[in-house]
């Protein structure tokens, strides 16, 4: 079994090798020992110009520790740092390890993985939010091994608004696109949730925002970095329509939604819906057992209208 100090997905250790990689662990440890503050969030609220700031997706990073154990005792102990100057584990990583033969032998979510193992070749991967790595490890007999990866990852948190309109009750939905690295131009995650912290890889982002089943859309450009947390506030510059049927509660009602005279742009099913809509002319169409009623309507930046139907 040969030695290598090359980054590879497969590395063979001996004990020379391993004295090395101790070695060099230590002093890494001693260059990082003052952290950086994970949660110091910036703010962003206006789109911003698109810039390659690093790879979306790059080669793992990972420091290794060796110790000799009884024949028996063989382990590996998994952790994942956020960034390279910074001491923060991430917390509840995904981990799953595999034999050679790619046979599942653990899952766990876990800060920290531990687990005996018999000497040998395993895979191990790991997701962290939309972030993920996998690494082929060797472990040798009488040895426990120590990993700690390094994600270069961070966090952000979109919060989606309608201008000037303080609660529209409305569901959201954000989607994130990478604009850099080999999944340029790609979805990498999506969130219904407001405020909710999404875990990507560092680098540059373009930010969808959707307010309900309307036309009001809104984009931006973000930058997120390593071991930071990102806010960013969305506003979009459209109105709120609230739709009412006024009948027979238990009517089953159709909503239709059309800009000026053009084609459909949104439908809902209910006795009232609320719709987010970019400022324009729009044709509000209810039917209700066969029978078609509409109302025509502006609406600006901030307004909230009420349409009423009914017989």
């Amino acid at each position: 079994m040969g030695d290598s100090t090359r980054s590879s997905n497969k590395r063979h250790q001996d004990r020379a090798l391993n004295k090395r990689r101790l070695v060099a662990l230590l002093y890494s440890t001693m260059l990082l020992a003052v952290p950086a503050p994970l949660y110091s969030a910036a703010v962003i609220s206006e789109p911003s110009t698109p810039q390659i700031v690093s790879s979306i997706a790059q080669d793992t990073a990972h420091e290794v520790a060796l110790r000799n154990v009884d024949v028996g005792s063989e382990s590996i102990s998994l952790s994942a740092r956020l960034a390279t100057a910074s001491a923060t584990l991430a917390e509840n990583v995904v981990w799953e390890i595999r034999g050679a033969n790619g046979e599942l032998l653990f899952t766990d979510t876990q800060t920290e993985f531990n687990a005996k193992l018999p000497p040998g070749d395993i895979v191990v991967e790991a997701r962290y939010g939309a972030v993920s790595l996998r690494e082929t490890l060797t472990l040798l007999k009488g040895q426990a091994l120590s990993v700690n990866f390094v994600l270069n990852a961070g966090g952000l948190r979109v919060l989606p608004a309608i201008n000037d309109v303080s609660d529209t009750e409305l569901p959201t939905h954000t989607l994130v696109y990478a604009l850099s690295g080999p999944q340029k131009g790609k979805l990498i995650t999506h969130s219904r949730t407001p405020g909710e912290i999404l875990k990507l890889a560092a680098g540059q982002y373009r930010i969808e925002s959707r307010h309900g089943a309307g036309n009001a859309v809104a984009v931006t450009d973000v930058r997120v970095r390593p071991a930071r947390i990102s806010a960013i506030e969305i506003k979009h510059q459209a109105g709120l329509a609230r739709l009412s049927y006024v009948g027979a509660a238990t009517a089953k009602v159709t909503w239709q939604i059309s800009e000026g005279n053009g084609p459909k742009i949104a439908s809902a099913v209910g006795l009232n819906h609320a719709f987010a809509l970019k400022p324009g002319t729009y044709l509000a169409e209810a039917s209700v057992n066969g029978e078609t009623l509409s109302a025509r309507f502006k609406i600006n930046i901030g307004e909230e209208r009420d349409i009423i139907l009914g017989n």
